[in-house]
């Protein structure tokens, strides 16, 4: 399996109580030649809890090893 992550955690200023939000884009996957995910976004608060649901094997974990850089 191939991770990719173009990623940056710039603090921005947030639009609600907190005071910054941190952002990852670019997030992608692949197995194969299989593109799972391409141009992923997230954007989350510090503290925030965060859910991903879908079935298994869908690349929840995937996804989230690509975030953070393993």
């Amino acid at each position: 399996m191939k991770l990719s992550c173009k990623y940056r955690f710039a603090p921005k200023k947030a639009t609600c109580n907190t005071s910054y939000v941190q952002t990852a884009f670019g997030i992608g996957f692949e197995v194969g030649e299989n593109v799972i995910a391409e141009g992923v976004e997230l954007d989350y608060q510090p503290g925030q809890i965060v859910l991903f649901v879908g079935p298994s094997g869908s690349g929840k974990s995937s996804l989230l090893r690509a975030a953070a850089a393993e």
